[in-house]
């Protein structure tokens, strides 16, 4: 059986490109990557999902990022901060909830006064200094804009 020129050629660019090709999906990451919950966690923000976007199915993908670490979205470290969470999908919109020294803190009602009403309360029984207490605070008037937008 004879090749012909165009298969070759054919050939020729399938085993240039392969490697290459490989070599691209090795160094690419998940685009969708997350901050990672524990599983109990995980269902009672499913749970509150549910109720806001008033759906009637559970474990859904929600997309979880650290409002402190904007800078770094590579970070998906779970540790003391701020977290935005929603479902997956652009029409979508975000809450938060606080994480500190392993106890989670979901802010439940996103109207200006007691979105306040609620961070204030969170500080209160944090224990959080001064300078942290601003780093969180810096975080809000951005998150209100993203989530009327």
């Amino acid at each position: 059986m004879l090749i012909t020129v165009k298969q070759r050629l054919i050939y020729i660019l399938l085993i240039v490109s392969l490697p290459n090709k490989l070599y691209c999906q090795v160094g690419v990451k998940n685009p969708f990557e997350m901050v990672k919950v524990d599983n109990f966690f995980k269902m009672e923000l499913d749970q509150f999902l549910n109720e806001k976007e008033k759906l009637d199915t559970l474990d859904l993908p929600v997309y979880i990022y650290n409002l402190l670490n904007s800078n770094d979205n590579r970070d998906y470290n779970l540790k003391n901060g701020i977290y935005s969470f929603r479902l997956m999908g652009p029409h979508f919109i975000p809450y938060l909830f606080f994480y500190l020294d392993g106890r989670y803190y979901i802010i439940k009602d996103y109207t200006i006064e007691k979105l306040l009403k609620e961070w204030a309360d969170f500080f209160s029984k944090s224990g959080l200094g001064y300078e942290e207490k601003v780093k969180y605070l810096e975080k809000l008037p951005e998150f209100i804009r993203q989530r009327n937008e």
